[in-house]
Formats: structure tokens, sequence, C-alpha cells
């Protein structure tokens, strides 16, 4: 069981699973993702934390940053002075087809167990989007992730949605 002392002292890898999704196509980012211990998740939903690495120092640096402490800013876990930092500039990558308004890339999951993952990048910078041009979603069997598909497809007709899948699975 993961206490907060050990959130507190101990190398972020020791207490939060990691996986990384390759990319399977130039111009796509590695994902590095953390599973969110039960301490954790307080908010609904928060049962996963990405790093969205558009190069290989980018993922380099984060799992270095996994292997230590996560830095504390008034009594709080500081994610972005930890692992966040190596992935802090805004995105210039995974435009796969000019034309497309959304590039949606499919990762298989990397072990059992591991939800698969839906990754959007968007052509147009928005605040809300994590490095302002992704936005990323997970699903725990290929039956929702499909669905979710579907619907992505209709709602993205008037630019167009270019969905990239992923070969291979588990």
């Amino acid at each position: 069981m993961v206490t907060k002392d050990h959130l507190f002292n101990a190398p972020i890898r020791s207490w939060m699973p990691i996986a990384v999704y390759k990319a399977y196509l130039p111009n796509m980012p590695d994902v590095v993702m953390g599973k969110v211990p039960a301490l954790m998740s307080g908010a609904p939903g928060l049962r996963w934390k990405t790093w969205i690495c558009e190069t290989r120092e980018e993922r380099e640096n984060v799992l270095k940053q996994l292997d230590k402490p996560c830095p504390v800013t008034q009594g709080a876990l500081d994610f972005r002075r930890g692992p966040d930092s190596a992935v802090a500039r805004k995105a210039s990558g995974m435009a796969l087809r000019p034309d497309a308004g959304i590039s949606v890339a499919v990762y298989a999951p990397p072990f059992k167990g591991w939800p698969w993952l839906v990754l959007l990048w968007s052509a147009h910078p928005a605040p809300g989007l994590e490095r302002d041009r992704y936005a990323w979603e997970t699903f725990m069997t290929e039956k929702a992730l499909h669905r979710h598909l579907r619907e992505l497809s209709g709602l993205a007709s008037e630019r167009g949605c270019e969905v990239i899948a992923a070969t291979s699975g588990t």
C-alpha cells in the first residue's frame, strides 16, 4: 500500500507504475503513462498521468525524473517542477496529414491491464489542451475504444479527422 510518506520521499516510479506507449510512425510522440495510486486519485476519473514526449530526449528526461522523488511545493506534490518540466514547451509535431484538422493516434496497451490510449492532435493550438495541441483518453476495452472512435469521426467532419491506428496490440 502506498502511504503519504512514500509519496513524498520515494522515487515516483516506486509508487506510480509506469508504461511507455511507443510511437509507431514518424512525427508521433511517445507517451509515458503512470497509474495514479488510489491515495492520490481523489478527483473522479483521475486514474492516469501522462507525459507526451515528442523527442527521445524528452522521453529520457521524463524517465530520469520518475527515478527521483517528486518535488513538493507548499505541502503538495509538484509534478510541474518534476517530470512535467521535461515536456513543458509547446508542442511541435504530429501533423500526419497536413490538411487534417485533427490527427487521432490509437496506441495499443503495452502490457496486460493497461488501457488503450487515444491521442488527439489539433492543428490549432488551444489553451485547454496539453502542450496546447494534445488531448487524450483511455479505454480499458477495445469495444469502448471503437465506440469512441466512431463518435470522434462524426464530430470532425469539416476539416477531417485522420485516425492512425497501431497495427499490433498486446
